[in-house]
């Protein structure tokens, strides 16, 4: 008796590994129309929401590694991150085991069917499908929990790349319809001859793996500010970091990283780590609300 072929379905939702990562492509908006920003006349922006996992250190991510195919076989690059839902995909490199979620937005013909998309999972190397799209774009599988996340809680004390943080208090600062923020005391001091200190150098992943910039700009008082630091010398100040609603329902923060060098549109080059673990306020309290502990400074 003949074995009956098994339905194909959406390779949306599915993990798919490729050189050195994991990837997950999560949803699709197609036809996405930015706020700011405008497809050129008979164009258009296909938009996907896409998970990378590193299966092993210094794995990069980023908007250049990823495209699209169309129905034609020709591919289609993805724009920078300003023309990208928020949170845009950042770039930078994963450890072995982190993850980093994000919009990507690529711009193709009005009519163009997208039959793929792709990524260059190894460099040099060739452009590796992670969703074969003629089996559909829904969703196969709901978006899965992942692995929690390790790392310091609130007031301890971690080395990265030429200084030591410690993440003192994190607190609501604002919420409104449309997200919310919050401000995060942080310490940081010298131990390389010379580092230097900036708040956009940190941000923030929710729990469902999106990354959120942060700055010292409209923090509390006093704000972390920026300059260099020699070993021993100690800088500590107050950064937000803005968590926005976008076509995801808002998840809490789950822990606040630093990243090596950061540029513009979440440019961060080289690798980042986590500083502290967010502590949530418990059971039966509101997901987005944090414990403010009673000796907080403001």
């Amino acid at each position: 008796m003949p074995t009956p072929t098994p339905e194909a379905k959406s390779q949306v939702g599915v993990i798919i590994e490729a050189g050195g990562s994991a990837y997950r492509v999560n949803s699709i908006i197609d036809d996405y129309e930015p706020e700011f920003f405008a497809a050129d006349p008979g164009n258009r922006f296909f938009v996907f929401d896409v998970t990378q996992t590193g299966l092993q250190d210094e794995e990069p991510f980023g908007h250049t590694l990823y495209s699209v195919q169309t129905e034609d076989d020709l591919i289609w690059g993805c724009s920078s991150p300003g023309g990208a839902p928020e949170p845009p995909l950042s770039t930078g490199e994963l450890a072995m085991g982190q993850r980093v979620r994000g919009h990507l937005a690529c711009e193709i013909p009005s009519d163009a069917l997208v039959v793929a998309i792709l990524t260059q999972a190894e460099d040099p190397g060739p452009n590796v499908p992670i969703a074969d799209l003629t089996l559909g774009t829904e969703a196969a599988e709901p978006y899965p929990v992942g692995d929690p996340l390790t790392g310091p809680a609130l007031g301890d004390t971690t080395e990265h790349s030429g200084s030591k943080y410690t993440v003192n208090f994190i607190e609501d600062f604002a919420g409104g319809p449309t997200g919310f923020a919050v401000a995060i005391d942080i310490t940081q001091e010298g131990v390389a001859p010379i580092d230097d200190f900036n708040g956009f150098h940190f941000y923030v992943q929710t729990t469902d793996d999106f990354h959120w910039d942060c700055s010292g700009m409209e923090a509390p008082d006093p704000a972390f500010s920026e300059g260099f630091l020699e070993a021993g010398q100690t800088v500590r100040g107050w950064i937000t970091c803005s968590v926005l609603r976008g076509f995801q329902d808002i998840a809490p923060i789950a822990a606040v990283y630093h990243a090596d060098f950061f540029g513009t549109f979440r440019q961060f080059i080289g690798g980042s780590t986590i500083i502290a673990l967010a502590p949530v306020c418990g059971p039966g309290s509101d997901p987005l609300l944090y414990c403010v502990p009673a000796s907080s400074p403001r």
